[in-house]
C-alpha cells in the first residue's frame, strides 16, 4: 500500500495541478485533491477486502481501487481507440462481479465477454449470451413478443399494448426519416395492429413470434384490382373500435399507391426478420427469465455487430423490456427495490436506436436499485438519437468521465463545467480545450466530473494491470442447434372463418365493454375436431 500512496503523491505533482501549491494567488475553480476524492469513494483492495457493492473505478493502480459504489449513473466520453473500454468498461464489469452485482452488458465487438466472463464464472455467475452477430453462438433465446403476449392473455391488455408499442417504436428507429414521418408512423401502426391481431387469434405461445408477424403482414399485399385481401376483409369485419382494426385499416383501405408505399416501409422495418433465418429463430422463443437478475448473480451479454448498426435496435428493445420487467419485480417488495442491484453497462450506447422513455428510465432507475453506465464516442451521437432528451440523460448522470475528443462542442462544454480561476488577477479556464486533447492515453489519464466535487484528473489502470482478474479462461459458447420455428398460419385460419367455424364476435370482446352474443347459430358452425390455433413447421 505504501507504493500506492507514493503513486498518489506523484499524481498530485502533475502539471495540471500546479495551482494547488499557490493557494493565496489562485481563486475560483481548482482541481480536487486526491484525498478529497477518495473520501467520497469506496476503497477496494482486490483479494484482501470483501465488498457487497462496487461501481465505476475513479482511481486505480490495478490492485487498490477507489470506486463510486453509490446509486449514481455514469457517462463516459471517449473516441475510438481512447481505451474507454479497457480503462473503465472491463474493470467495471469485473469489479461488479467482485461485489456480486448483476449486470446487462452491451458488447459490440464481443471482447467484453472474452475478457470478463472467465472471472465472473469463477465467482459463480450464471453467464448468459444473446449473440445477435452469430445467433448460433448464444446460450439463451429471446422472443420480444412472449412477455407482452402473456400479459395480453392474462387480461392486462394495456400493459401488453404498451410493451408492443415500445418494441415497434424501436423498429421504427431503423428507418426514421426527418423529411416525412408519415410513412414510418403509418407503417408502425400497421405492425402494431398485426401483432395485436396475432395476440388475439393465436392460442399457442409458440406461434407468437416475428416470423408469424412477417407472414401475416405479407397478406396485405395479396389484393387484386379493387378486391380486398383476405387480411383486409377480416380486419373490416372486426368491430371498428378494435385497436387492431384502427391501426391496420388506415393502410389496408388506403389508395393503392399510398398503400404500396406504406407496405414498402413495413417490409423494410421487418426485413431483419426475413434476411436471417438464424436470427429469426433465435427470437422465436424465450428461454431465460430476466427477473432472475434481481435475485441471483447473473451477467447477461448482448453481442451486437460493431461494423454495422442494423441489429442494434434489438439491444435497445431488450434493454427496455428488461428494465420494465425488473421494475415490476422491484414493485413486489415493500421498499420497491430489487434485492440484488442490476447494472446496465452499455458500450456504444449512442449507436443504438433510441430507447423509448430513456429519460424517465434513467431518472427512476436509481430508486429501484438499478444503475446505468453509458459509454459513448461523442456527444453529437447522443443528440442525434435523443435530441432534446439528451440533456435530461446527461443531467441524470452524476459521474462524467472524459478521455479524449475532437468534438469542439463537447470540449467547450467540459471546459466551462470545469470553471475558471484567477491566477495573479488573470482569469483563465481551469483546463482549456487544447489541454483536454492532450491527456496521456498510456498513463490512463482521464478527467472526472462528479457532483459536488471539483474536477479531478485521475490515472486508471488498464485491464491487463489487474492481476487479480487474470488467469481465467473465458466462457466458451458452443454452437447450438436452434429449434424449428413454429408460426401461425393465417390462411388456414381465414379459411375456417369463411366456413363459419370461427365467429368474429369472439374476438376483442375486452374492447367492447361487455360480452357480445355470437351471431352464428350452432347449425351454421362447421364442426372441426381441432381449434383454430395452428402449428406448422417451417
Amino acid at each position: 500500500m505504501l507504493d500506492y500512496k507514493r503513486k498518489i503523491v506523484r499524481m498530485d505533482e502533475d502539471d495540471h495541478r500546479y495551482d494547488m501549491y499557490l493557494p493565496k494567488m489562485v481563486t475560483g475553480s481548482r482541481w480536487a485533491h486526491s484525498l478529497e476524492v477518495m473520501s467520497g469513494l469506496k476503497k477496494i483492495v482486490l483479494g484482501e477486502s470483501d465488498t457487497q457493492t462496487a461501481g465505476l473505478p475513479i482511481i486505480s493502480d490495478g490492485k487498490t481501487v477507489y470506486v463510486d459504489d453509490l446509486d449514481n449513473h455514469s457517462l463516459i466520453f471517449g473516441t475510438t481507440g481512447s481505451k474507454k473500454t479497457r480503462l473503465f468498461g472491463m474493470p467495471l464489469i469485473n469489479l461488479l462481479g467482485y461485489a456480486s452485482e448483476s449486470m446487462i452488458i452491451s458488447d459490440p465487438k464481443g471482447e467484453l465477454v472474452e475478457k470478463t466472463s472467465g472471472y465472473l464464472s469463477s465467482e459463480g455467475y450464471d453467464i448468459k449470451v444473446l449473440n445477435f452477430r452469430d445467433p448460433g453462438l448464444s446460450n439463451m433465446m429471446w422472443n420480444p413478443l412472449a412477455i407482452p403476449y402473456r400479459f395480453y392473455k392474462d387480461g392486462n391488455h394495456d400493459k401488453a399494448t404498451d410493451m408492443v408499442n415500445d418494441f415497434v417504436q424501436t423498429l421504427k428507429g431503423t428507418v426514421a426519416s426527418s423529411q416525412d414521418p408519415y410513412w414510418e408512423l403509418t407503417a408502425s401502426n400497421f405492425i402494431l395492429g398485426i401483432i395485436l391481431l396475432l395476440f388475439e387469434i393465436a392460442d399457442d405461445i409458440r406461434q407468437v413470434n416475428m416470423k408469424s408477424v412477417v407472414l401475416m403482414a405479407s397478406y396485405a399485399h395479396e389484393s387484386q384490382d379493387l378486391e380486398l385481401s383476405d387480411l383486409a376483409k377480416f380486419m373490416t369485419a372486426l368491430p371498428r373500435h378494435s385497436l387492431a382494426a384502427i391501426k391496420t385499416l388506415s393502410t389496408l383501405l388506403n389508395a393503392e399507391n399510398t398503400k404500396k408505399s406504406i407496405l414498402g416501409t413495413v417490409d423494410t422495418m421487418l426485413s431483419p426478420f426475413v434476411n436471417s433465418e438464424k436470427l429469426t429463430t433465435l427470437l422465436s422463443e424465450s428461454t431465460f427469465d430476466v427477473e432472475r437478475l434481481g435475485l441471483e448473480k447473473v451477467a447477461l451479454y448482448l453481442i451486437i455487430p460493431d461494423e454495422k448498426t442494423t441489429l442494434h435496435f434489438l439491444a435497445s428493445a431488450f434493454i427496455k423490456q428488461s428494465y420494465e420487467l425488473l421494475v415490476d419485480q422491484a414493485g413486489l417488495h415493500e421498499d420497491r427495490m430489487l434485492k440484488r442491484r442490476v447494472n446496465f453497462v452499455l458500450d456504444e450506447f449512442a449507436n443504438m436506436p433510441r430507447i423509448t422513455d430513456m429519460p424517465s428510465i434513467i431518472t427512476a432507475a436509481r430508486s429501484r436499485n438499478m444503475r446505468f453506465y453509458l459509454i459513448v464516442q461523442s456527444e453529437r451521437q447522443l443528440f442525434n438519437i435523443y435530441h432534446e432528451e439528451a440533456q435530461t440523460i446527461k443531467g441524470n448522470c452524476t459521474n462524467w468521465v472524459f478521455l479524449t475528443s475532437r468534438e469542439y462542442a463537447l470540449l467547450t462544454e467540459i471546459e466551462q463545467l470545469c470553471g475558471k480561476r484567477n491566477v495573479f488577477n488573470n482569469e483563465e479556464p481551469l483546463v482549456s480545450v487544447t489541454q483536454l486533447q492532450m491527456f496521456d492515453k498510456q498513463k490512463g489519464q482521464a478527467l472526472i466530473l462528479q457532483a459536488r466535487n471539483y474536477p479531478y484528473v485521475s490515472y486508471l489502470a488498464d485491464i491487463d494491470d489487474y492481476a487479480f482478474f487474470k488467469g481465467h479462461e473465458p466462457v466458451k459458447i458452443t454452437e447450438q442447434t436452434l429449434p424449428t420455428i413454429r408460426f401461425f398460419d393465417f390462411q388456414k385460419f381465414y379459411e375456417r372463418y369463411e366456413k363459419g367455424a370461427i365467429s368474429i364476435d369472439q374476438f376483442f370482446q375486452h374492447e367492447t365493454g361487455k360480452p357480445v352474443e355470437s351471431k352464428h347459430d350452432d347449425d351454421d358452425v362447421v364442426e372441426d375436431d381441432d381449434d383454430y390455433s395452428f402449428l406448422f413447421e417451417d
